[in-house]
């Protein structure tokens, strides 16, 4: 169970030098989102940003302001190592170990950005920002890889010349990736893919880029069950909009079984919530839908601004009311929801 295995590392925390300690509560926040224990990960955040001097969480405005100075630092960083290293593109560098306080730091940001993408959209593209940052000086290009490619996914929520420059660079990425031949980078690689594909509305192109990002994931031993989860959704959604009802019911009944099995809230989370959840619907369970959610419910997180978190409630909710005929209160909740989809962090 991951919130007990979080609460056991966060009491070893406690008996460990400063250096272990860091590592324990990283696994700690982990496996708190992992969990759906949202409301615990910025205390958990706060404390370990400070240590390893990385981002905190701050209001919007500040992280916008964040965003525009650190990505240009990030782009000039990027053009110096250019010119500086001219080592091979295809071949996985094998670096001299770093100090382990960058190794750390780096570590952070890598291992939370995607999952804390959800409910706190703004300060996971900061995170990302500062691990591309990192991976420049200290990491190697797998890390560096994972980076550009989050750095492309996030380009790709405005349309426009931003989505047309990250889609530039994922395309050119997979060049990179082909020569560099590592199952951790091609996972990273064709989930972004499959990202830009559906933040463009692009639903007939999802599904290929997600099996193979699936199966590239599940390649590596020590897979990360976020990236996972994090891409596997998207797949949902496509046959939803594909109006591809088998395929839909199947993937959905796979995904909360493997989540059950394991104690993943997250995963359970994404899988019900959205477009997800007509699953149920489609097979007349609004009823079983209802209790899966409200005991979803008792794990959210309060945030002031909109997050996907809440645009996947909405959805589901949604489409609640409209298969139960309360056309009435669908109509209200549609008009309560909508001026809060006009001040997300990022314009869909």
């Amino acid at each position: 169970y991951p919130a007990d295995a979080a609460e056991c590392y966060q009491e070893l925390a406690k008996l460990v030098d400063s250096e272990e300690r860091i590592e324990c509560q990283l696994l700690a926040t982990s496996l708190f989102i992992r969990s759906g224990r949202f409301e615990m990960v910025r205390d958990q955040l706060q404390e370990l940003t400070r240590a390893l001097r990385l981002p905190e969480p701050k209001p919007p405005l500040w992280s916008r302001i964040a965003l525009t100075a650190n990505g240009m630092r990030l782009a000039l960083q990027a053009k110096l190592a250019s010119r500086a290293n001219k080592e091979s593109m295809g071949v996985l560098i094998q670096r001299v170990q770093e100090d382990r306080y960058q190794q750390q730091r780096l570590k952070l940001c890598i291992s939370l950005a995607r999952p804390l993408s959800m409910f706190d959209n703004l300060y996971a593209a900061e995170l990302n920002v500062a691990g591309a940052m990192l991976a420049l000086k200290h990491g190697d290009e797998v890390a560096r890889i994972h980076s550009q490619v989050g750095e492309s996914v996030f380009g790709c929520y405005d349309r426009g010349i931003h989505r047309k420059r990250s889609e530039a660079m994922l395309a050119k990425l997979r060049t990179q990736v082909a020569e560099l031949n590592h199952s951790r980078a091609k996972g990273d690689l064709w989930s972004g893919i499959a990202f830009s594909h559906a933040l463009a509305c692009r639903w007939e192109q999802v599904p290929q880029p997600v099996q193979k990002s699936i199966e590239h994931f599940e390649a590596v031993t020590d897979s990360n069950r976020f990236e996972l989860a994090h891409t596997q959704w998207l797949d949902l959604w496509a046959n939803w909009h594909l109006g591809r009802w088998d395929v839909l019911t199947r993937l959905s009944d796979s995904m909360f079984d493997d989540a059950t099995r394991r104690s993943d809230l997250f995963q359970q989370l994404v899988t019900t919530g959205g477009f997800g959840g007509a699953a149920w619907l489609v097979r007349e369970k609004l009823e079983v839908l209802a209790i899966i959610r409200a005991k979803h419910g008792e794990y959210s997180c309060e945030q002031k601004q909109t997050q996907m978190f809440h645009v996947f409630d909405w959805i589901t909710s949604m489409q609640s009311l409209l298969y139960a005929g309360d056309y009435a209160q669908a109509w209200s909740e549609f008009r309560s929801m909508q001026p809060k989809l006009r001040h997300m962090p990022y314009s869909r």
